[in-house]
């Protein structure tokens, strides 16, 4: 019945929204043998002993299941014991505690009743994901390429791109801005790619923009992850330097991420057409070199084959 709940939430009207549950921290990342808390923010909703606070937990490929629910006590769920604890350090400021082993990773919600014109509908938090490992996180760094001319000249739009890279844990969600307006609009976003050395993530964004929007606005990129970066700003009078990799000219068009993940070290990679046209002049020299090599033995085999006058 709580499953119908969770979903009718998502059909509620402006007014009821008003009512929401916060989990600030999007991913927590912790070795086993500690403990940790896991936070969630009411809003708009009365906690009390008619309606508590519930936490849930959800592994990887299974359905929620509840650990427990807590007012003034705590009131575990069966095949939950005293590893998981709760509580709250203001009427509206709630935490669950727990005691850290390596089966604990999973993401964890809190949720409570909502009541409305006619029912009473379970709400959740945004949910916060626990990777108990001894990685350490890492904070993205962050790329930004502008919109190519040409584009612009042709259509008056083209795309602003944002590369994050060197990544950990793989949660992150990215914010754009024109000016100080966040952008849900024109927003494309890649899903999250492991890189190829190392346990890091990286991710491509694309903001679409109009030229109006170029050239009177900067245009910042924000990575959302549980070590925050300040955002990256670009305008139309940046002078395009790649942060984190020394290179001071980068270019107007983005390399692929498989590219970024072989290059991150190397500055920007040459284009496929310097390469091709090296290559091809190597082989060009090679060929002639090759053809002046056997002119020469056959003319040297038909002068000796010749018979000369005494």
């Amino acid at each position: 019945m709580w499953l119908i709940s969770y979903f009718l939430v998502l059909s509620l009207s402006c007014g009821c929204l008003a009512q929401t549950l916060t989990q600030s921290k999007a991913s927590l990342t912790s070795p086993a043998n500690k403990t940790v808390r896991v936070w969630c923010q009411t809003n708009g909703v009365e906690i009390n002993e008619n309606n508590p606070i519930h936490w849930y937990q959800q592994k990887a490929g299974q359905p929620l299941a509840r650990i427990l629910y807590f007012t003034k006590s705590i009131v575990r769920d069966s095949g939950f014991g005293s590893s998981f604890n709760a509580g709250k350090t203001t009427d509206s400021r709630f935490y669950l505690a727990i005691e850290l082993t390596a089966d604990k990773s999973a993401t964890y919600y809190c949720a409570c009743w909502m009541t409305t014109a006619n029912a009473y509908i379970k709400i959740f938090g945004t949910g916060t994901k626990l990777f108990v490992t001894d990685e350490t996180p890492k904070a993205p760094k962050i790329r930004l390429f502008p919109p190519s001319s040409d584009e612009l000249r042709a259509t008056s739009k083209s795309v602003v791109v944002c590369l994050m890279t060197d990544f950990f844990p793989e949660v992150i969600k990215v914010e754009w801005k024109i000016g100080d307006v966040v952008q849900n609009d024109n927003v494309e976003t890649d899903s999250v790619t492991k890189m190829e050395k190392g346990n890091t993530y990286s991710l491509i964004s694309r903001l679409s923009v109009s030229k109006l929007q170029w050239r009177d606005q900067p245009i910042t990129c924000h990575a959302k992850h549980e070590i925050d970066v300040p955002g990256l700003k670009i305008t139309k009078d940046s002078k395009y330097e790649v942060p984190n990799a020394g290179n001071p000219g980068g270019p107007t068009c983005p390399p692929s991420v498989q590219e970024l993940q072989e290059n991150t070290e190397e500055g920007i990679p040459v284009s496929s057409l310097q390469v091709a046209t090296l290559t091809y002049t190597i082989l060009l020299m090679k060929s002639v070199l090759y053809c002046g090599i056997i002119s020469c033995i056959l003319y040297k085999m038909e002068y000796w084959g010749t018979k000369k006058p005494l």
